[in-house]
C-alpha cells in the first residue's frame, strides 16, 4: 500500500532504521550534494516530520542499528567527502545526538552492521581498500572490541542481519566477482559458512525476522551488468528450528547469579554435549560439562562460580550439541 511520500528531497544511498515504533531515514545523496537531514515516520498517522540533523558531514552508505530506545549510526562517505569512522547515538525522545567512540580502523563506507540482543556489530566495507575487519560495540560502556575477522574475502556493499542470537554477512563486492556466499557469526566469536545464493551480487538488501533471514535484489557485472529482482529466505538456521534441541528448551538460572548457576536443557535427539563459558573477547574461560554421548531426555548441570577466579561481568554460555551451537548471555555478580 502506497503511503505518504518521504518528507525530504529525493535521494539514494540513504540510511534507515526503526526505533521506538517509528521509522527513520537520514543522509544520502541528493541530486546536487550529500545531505545530513533526518526524517521520522509515524505509521499510525502516516506522517513525516523533520528531526535534528545528523551532526556529521552529509554522506552516503552509512550503517546503524537500534538498541533499546536509541539508535547508533555512523561511517559512510562519498566522492566529495572522505570515508568516515565517526559514531553517534540518536535519542528520539529528546531529539538529540551524542558523539560516541569512533569505529576503530580506517574510515569506511558501505559496511555492514547489525545487533544481537543489546550489543552491536560492524565490519567490512571500503576504506583505503576492501575490508574484512569486524568489531563489537557495547553501548553501555561506549567501547569497541575487535572480534574474529570476517572469514570470507574482504568486501564492501554486502548485507548484514541477525536471526535470534546469531549474525550473518552475505553477498558483496570483493573486487573480482560479486559474491553469493553467506557467513554465520556466533557469540562465541566464531564464524562458519552458511547457505549460498544462486547469484552473486552487491548492493543487495537483507534483514532478519523471527527465525528466518531474507536477502534479495542487488546487481552484478559479469559479463554485463545485471540488476536482480529475486528474493530469498534463509531458513532452519542457527540451531533455532532444527537440531538436537530447541533454544527455548535451554534454561540458565538464576541470571544474574552470585554463586551457583544451573543449566538445564532437553535433548530431542542423541548427541554429544559440551557446555562452555566464554568471555566477551571470545576466550574460553570454563568448561561446565563435556559428555561424549547423551540420549533424548532432560538434563541439568550445576556450576559453582567460587571454583574459578572469574571477575564479575557478562559471559557467553554455549551449549554445543552435535554440530549445533546454542548460546545464552549470563551475568556473574559475586
Amino acid at each position: 500500500t502506497q503511503k505518504a511520500d518521504f518528507g525530504g528531497a529525493a535521494r539514494a544511498f540513504a540510511c534507515g532504521f526503526s526505533c521506538n515504533h517509528k521509522g527513520y531515514i537520514l543522509c544520502g545523496m541528493c541530486q546536487t550534494a550529500d545531505t545530513n537531514d533526518v526524517w521520522e515516520y509515524t505509521p499510525s498517522t502516516n506522517t513525516w516530520i523533520s528531526r535534528m540533523p545528523y551532526p556529521g558531514a552529509g554522506r552516503e552508505n552509512m550503517v546503524g542499528f537500534s538498541i533499546g530506545t536509541r539508535a547508533y549510526v555512523g561511517t559512510g562517505g562519498s566522492l566529495l567527502n572522505p570515508n568516515a569512522n565517526d559514531w553517534w547515538a540518536f535519542d528520539p525522545g529528546t531529539n538529540s545526538w551524542a558523539s560516541k567512540a569512533s569505529v576503530p580502523g580506517v574510515g569506511r563506507t558501505a559496511a555492514v552492521a547489525f545487533n544481537i540482543d543489546s550489543v552491536g556489530y560492524l565490519g567490512t566495507g571500503w576504506g583505503t581498500a576492501r575490508l574484512a575487519d569486524f568489531y563489537e560495540y557495547n553501548p553501555t560502556t561506549n567501547t569497541w572490541t575487535p572480534k574474529a575477522a570476517f572469514p570470507g574475502t574482504a568486501r564492501y556493499m554486502a548485507v548484514g542481519f541477525s536471526i535470534g542470537m546469531k549474525g550473518y554477512i552475505a553477498t558483496g563486492d570483493d573486487g573480482s566477482i560479486k559474491q553469493p556466499d553467506c557467513w554465520e557469526y556466533t557469540l562465541a566469536n566464531t564464524w562458519s559458512q552458511s547457505a549460498t545464493l544462486d547469484h552473486g551480487r552487491a548492493s543487495a538488501v537483507g534483514f532478519g525476522m523471527a527465525t528466518k533471514g531474507y536477502v534479495g535484489i542487488g546487481f552484478d557485472n559479469f559479463p554485463t551488468m545485471s540488476v536482480y529482482q529475486d528474493f530469498w529466505e534463509l531458513g532452519n538456521t542457527a540451531g533455532i528450528d532444527d537440531g538436537p534441541m530447541k533454544n527455548e528448551s535451554i534454561k540458565a538460572f538464576p541470571n544474574p547469579f552470585t554463586e551457583y548457576i544451573s543449566v538445564s536443557y532437553t535433548l530431542e535427539k542423541s548427541a554429544a554435549v559440551k557446555i562452555e563459558m566464554f568471555d566477551l573477547t571470545g576466550k574460553s574461560v570454563c568448561v561446565l560439562s563435556d559428555k561424549l554421548n547423551q540420549y533424548p531426555g532432560e538434563y541439568s548441570v550445576k556450576w559453582n562460580a567460587n571454583e574459578s577466579n572469574l571477575n564479575n561481568g557478562m559471559y557467553i554460555l554455549t551449549i554445543k550439541a552435535g554440530q549445533k551451537v546454542y548460546t545464552r548471555k549470563i551475568n556473574l555478580l559475586k
